[in-house]
């Protein structure tokens, strides 16, 4: 048999073998075809690993939110009275059952300011994880005024006259006082 070599310009100036007496066939190639199963595996581990960083970042905005709620009921609890006022080292999170969370643990860090009878403190809440290089914390601030503070009472001639005009004197500069005193 005698083959003729044919050069066809549809395909860019390749040039085809084809039997004398057959048609070509229409079809794709064994090239064509891996190469489309590569492409196609590609972009499904592609799919995949998005997928598992989606579910990573879910799961970390879960925690900062848990964190960020039980942080504001500890110093919900700092403000009612319910805790003491004063530095607590790493302590297991209690809930307002009584229950113990031993996933979670929380400190409290005080400090005098400036002004007399005004507290800074600093709760901080963790995740209690073992193999987590960067376990979850979140940070509240927020001042609070001392609750063994008695503040001084001016004397006026006025003020023992009638006490409902009684003013105290407590010395807060309130141009440095951010929205209310609470920061995030």
């Amino acid at each position: 048999m005698r083959q003729i070599r044919l050069n066809i310009h549809r395909n860019c100036g390749r040039t085809a073998s084809i039997n004398k007496g057959q048609k070509q066939r229409a079809g794709f190639s064994l090239l064509e075809v891996i190469l489309a199963l590569a492409i196609l595996t590609t972009g499904v581990a592609l799919l995949g690993e998005l997928t598992r960083y989606g579910i990573d970042n879910a799961m970390s905005a879960s925690e900062l939110t848990q964190a960020q709620i039980l942080c504001e009921s500890k110093m919900n609890e700092l403000v009612a009275g319910l805790i003491t006022l004063g530095d607590v080292a790493e302590s297991t999170y209690e809930s307002a059952t009584g229950e113990q969370d031993l996933d979670w643990s929380y400190s409290i860090i005080t400090a005098n300011t400036a002004t007399e009878g005004l507290w800074i403190v600093e709760v901080r809440v963790t995740k209690i994880a073992e193999n987590d290089p960067t376990p979850t914390s979140f940070s509240l601030y927020r001042w609070i005024r001392d609750p063994n503070y008695i503040p001084e009472v001016e004397d006026d001639e006025e003020s023992e006259e009638d006490e409902s005009t009684t003013r105290l004197n407590f010395p807060v500069d309130f141009d440095r006082v951010d929205g209310g005193g609470s920061y995030a």
